[in-house]
């Protein structure tokens, strides 16, 4: 395992939990950080044991803020591209915390915050994750689900040709 996958890895999991990582979106099974490797293009966000569902999430502790263009309701001038950058400034702007920053190898940033203290209950981690994206208007509203997955570091996306890059890496919030 790489430098940058393991430092990403150990800050978002504990040594004893299982995750699941997969080279396509339908990873299914857990297993441990140390079979995680960039073949997978996935992984879980919360430590998952046995089949990838929300009911198997052993942990609450890590929310998916997913920041696309296709999130800038505001757009009008069909023309106008929102860059990258765009994107990043506006989490810069609006003050998030967040633990991680990777590019998707494509059009959006993954940003990842990990608690530093584990949520008690589904219900608290929905409450929690409804009044981030309240305040965070311009990310993808469907990626509220505990058992979700995002883009993994260093892994190079098969359509794009480009590596799913972490770009900033900072501590649990």
């Amino acid at each position: 395992m790489n430098d940058t996958l393991n430092k990403f890895l150990n800050l978002l999991f504990d040594p004893s939990d299982e995750i699941c990582s997969s080279p396509n979106l339908y990873a299914n099974k857990s297993k441990t950080m140390d079979k995680v490797t960039t073949a997978d293009a996935f992984i879980s966000i919360n430590p998952i044991l046995g089949v990838r569902n929300n009911e198997n999430v052993t942990k609450l502790k890590t929310f998916l803020v997913e920041i696309d263009p296709k999130n800038w309701n505001e757009l009008s001038d069909a023309d106008k591209e929102i860059t990258l950058l765009d994107n990043l400034n506006y989490i810069k702007n609006i003050g998030m915390p967040y633990s991680t920053c990777t590019y998707s190898g494509n059009k959006s940033h993954h940003f990842l915050i990990s608690l530093d203290q584990d949520i008690k209950n589904v219900e608290e981690y929905k409450f929690y994750y409804k009044w981030l994206t309240n305040i965070v208007d311009k990310a993808d509203k469907q990626t509220g689900h505990p058992s979700i997955s995002t883009r993994l570091p260093g892994h190079i996306r098969s359509d794009t040709f480009k590596c799913q890059q972490l770009i900033e890496i900072n501590k649990r919030i």
